[in-house]
């Protein structure tokens, strides 16, 4: 049954991981409004330019063994890997409040930025769980445009926090403090969207 269980946390766990969830969110605001759409697509295309190198940067990494997976457990790789993407992120937000986007966009990708900024942060004092961070904070843009969906990823978050307390990726207090971040980051967006 362990081994059962372990096999399942694994998948929950890479499908929990921002590098598949943010792009799946990404294709689901594709359908909504105008603006959203050629924003995000701005957006997607200056992402990717910066993770492309950074994944085939792990892919190599992994196959010389110098890192178990792409979670990125070393605290030097994790510096690494935000110092690539936050002046992504950063450039990203510049994209968006120089191309006259809606309000909700601008707020929902600077509360990002924000996110990421406070979890480095925080990785200081305790390695807090990105992946529920990220994914708490996914779930409450997924609310604002429809609560169902918004239910069902905080449900699917659940998910990912057993699996990473299953695979020993995180303590208790580190899935906690993921979640309070991304939960207080998702809650004050709100009261701007």
């Amino acid at each position: 049954m362990t081994q059962k269980n372990n096999s399942f946390a694994k998948i929950i766990s890479t499908m929990g991981h921002p590098l598949v969830t943010v792009p799946f969110v990404v294709i689901f605001l594709l359908f909504q409004t105008q603006p959203l759409k050629n924003a995000l697509f701005i957006s997607c295309l200056v992402i990717g330019i910066i993770q492309i190198p950074v994944l085939i940067n792990l892919t190599k990494k992994l196959k010389k063994e110098k890192i178990e997976s792409f979670d990125v457990s070393d605290r030097n790789e994790r510096k690494k890997f935000y110092f690539l993407v936050l002046p992504l992120l950063i450039l990203v937000n510049l994209i968006l409040m120089f191309t006259n986007q809606s309000k909700d966009l601008i707020y929902s990708f600077l509360f990002a930025t924000i996110l990421l900024l406070i979890m480095q942060a925080m990785n200081y004092f305790i390695k807090s769980s990105l992946h529920v961070a990220v994914n708490v904070y996914l779930g409450f843009l997924l609310f604002n445009l429809n609560p169902i969906a918004g239910i069902l990823w905080w449900i699917f978050v659940l998910m990912i926090a057993w699996s990473r307390l299953v695979l020993k990726k995180h303590t208790t207090q580190e899935v906690v403090c993921g979640f309070i971040i991304g939960a207080i980051c998702g809650s004050v967006l709100q009261l701007f969207i």
